[in-house]
C-alpha cells in the first residue's frame, strides 16, 4: 500500500471520515439519533478498498512488517453492522452500528414531533408537514384560528373589510334643510335657521267666550265657554280642560285629544259614540245629568272613577281597556252590554243601585273579561235584598261569588 493508514474518526457525532496520508473522503454514514442521514453508496466502495489495503497491512504485520493505529479513533457503534474496520488494538473489528429503515413521516397537529432512530439511514425517508391555506371572512369581533382539518394553518387570507363594518365617528353639522349624506358619521346636529315668518310658541291661551283669536304665538289654548251648546267643532286636542255647561258630546267630538285632563260637563244629558275615545291623560270626568253613553265612549282612557246617577244603559265596549278605572257607580241602570268593562285591570268596584230589579247582563263570558272582577279580586256592589237573585241570574250566575251588599259597605259605596 503506497499510502500510508491513519484510520477512522468521527466528528460532532454526526460525520465519519476516512483518512488517508493527503486524502480525506467525507461522507455521513452514522447519527447518534439526533442529526440527518446522508447516501453512503458511494463511499462504500472506497471503503471496502480500504478495508482490503488494512488486510494487507496486517498480513505485513505477521510477516515481520508494523502498522501505527495511534491515530485510530472509531469503535464498534460507528461502523455499520456486517461491516469490518481496524480497532485500536490494530485487529480486525466487526461494527455493530444497526441497519435503519427508510420512513416517511408527515407531521400534524396531533404528531408535531418525531424521534429519528439511531443508525444507519439510506436517505430515501422523507419527514414532511402537512398544510391548509384558511381564507377569513373579517368581522367586527375578535377572531381565533385553530388547525383546519387536522392540518397545520400554512397561509391566512383574510377578505377586504366590507363598507357596513366601518365604525362611524364623528358629527356633521347640517345647517340648511335637504337631503345630506351622513355616511361614516356617528351623529348629526342640525342647525338650520327658522324660515323667515317664523314665530315662537308658548304659553296657553284662555278663551271664555266665543269669537276668532289669533292664536299663532301660543302652544295651547284653553276653552271654558259657558254655552249650551255642543263644543265648538273647532277645538282639536290642544285642549287640556274642558268645563262647560254644553248639554251633549257629539260623536268623535274630543277623539283623540291626548292632552285632555279633567272634563267637567254639569249640564250635558248625552255622550255619542267614540267620544272620548283615546284621551289617554283624562283622569277625572263629571257629568252627573248624562243618561246615554254611546260606544266606545271612554275606549282607552284614564278616567280612574266614573259616577254616573241616572245613566240608564251602557253600551257596548263603552269603557272598554279603561285600565286606570277602579271604581264605576250607577244609580238606574238597566243594562250592562257586551265587552262594556273588558279589561279593565284595576276595576275593583262596580255598583249598581237600582233597587226595583236587577240590572240585565247582556253576554256571560266578555262583559267583564280580564277585569278584576273576572280575575275574581273586584266585587259587585248591589241592593242586599237583590243580592240572591243576581246571583243566580242569567250570565250573572258567572260571577255569584262577586256579589257584595251595598249597605255592608258604606266604606266603598256610601
Amino acid at each position: 500500500m503506497s499510502d500510508q493508514f491513519h484510520g477512522f474518526y468521527v466528528e460532532s457525532g454526526d460525520t465519519l471520515r476516512l483518512m488517508t496520508a493527503g486524502k480525506y473522503c467525507d461522507k455521513d454514514i452514522y447519527v447518534s439519533g439526533t442529526g440527518g442521514v446522508e447516501n453512503l453508496d458511494e463511499v462504500l466502495a472506497e471503503q471496502r478498498e480500504l478495508i482490503s489495503d488494512i488486510k494487507t497491512a496486517l498480513n505485513g504485520k505477521a510477516a515481520g512488517g508494523t502498522v501505527d493505529t495511534s491515530g485510530l479513533t472509531a469503535n464498534a457503534d460507528h461502523v455499520l453492522m456486517g461491516e469490518t474496520f481496524i480497532g485500536a488494538n490494530g485487529e480486525l473489528e466487526e461494527g455493530t452500528m444497526p441497519q435503519a429503515e427508510d420512513v416517511t413521516i408527515v407531521l400534524a397537529p396531533s404528531k408535531t414531533r418525531y424521534q429519528i432512530p439511531e443508525g444507519y439511514h439510506s436517505g430515501n425517508g422523507s419527514v414532511t408537514v402537512d398544510y391548509d391555506q384558511l381564507l377569513v371572512t373579517p368581522s367586527k369581533d375578535r377572531q381565533s384560528f385553530g388547525n383546519v382539518n387536522g392540518s397545520f394553518i400554512g397561509a391566512v387570507t383574510v377578505e377586504p373589510i366590507p363598507d357596513e363594518y366601518i365604525i362611524p365617528s364623528g358629527t356633521k353639522k347640517i345647517e340648511d334643510n335637504g337631503t345630506h349624506d351622513v355616511t361614516g358619521y356617528a351623529s348629526v346636529n342640525v342647525d338650520v335657521p327658522p324660515p323667515d315668518g317664523y314665530v315662537e310658541v308658548s304659553g296657553t291661551l284662555e278663551i271664555t267666550a266665543n269669537g276668532p283669536y289669533v292664536v299663532e304665538t301660543y302652544q295651547f289654548v284653553n276653552v271654558n265657554v259657558p254655552t249650551e251648546n255642543q263644543l265648538d267643532a273647532a277645538l282639536d286636542g290642544s285642549v287640556k280642560s274642558i268645563n262647560s255647561n254644553v248639554k251633549s258630546i257629539i260623536a268623535y267630538g274630543c277623539r283623540g285629544w291626548s292632552k285632555l285632563k279633567t272634563v267637567n260637563l254639569p249640564e250635558a244629558t248625552s255622550i255619542g259614540t267614540y267620544a272620548f275615545y283615546y284621551c289617554t291623560a283624562m283622569t277625572s270626568f263629571n257629568a252627573p245629568k248624562v243618561t246615554s253613553l254611546g260606544t266606545y265612549a271612554f275606549y282607552n282612557s284614564a278616567v280612574k272613577t266614573v259616577n254616573f246617577p241616572v245613566a240608564t244603559g251602557l253600551a257596548q265596549n263603552v269603557f272598554y281597556s279603561c285600565g286606570s278605572l277602579a271604581k264605576a257607580d250607577f244609580g238606574v241602570a238597566s243594562k250592562i252590554n257586551q265587552a262594556a268593562f273588558a279589561y279593565c285591570e284595576s276595576l275593583v268596584a262596580l255598583i249598581l243601585r237600582k233597587s226595583d230589579s236587577i240590572c240585565t247582563l247582556a253576554v256571560a263570558t266578555n262583559g267583564f273579561q280580564g277585569s278584576a272582577i273576572a280575575n275574581g279580586t273586584g266585587y259587585i256592589y248591589v241592593p242586599a235584598a237583590l243580592i240572591e237573585t243576581y246571583k243566580t241570574a242569567t250570565n250573572w250566575v258567572n260571577y255569584a261569588s262577586q256579589f257584595r251588599a251595598i249597605e255592608d259597605y258604606p266604606d266603598i259605596c256610601g
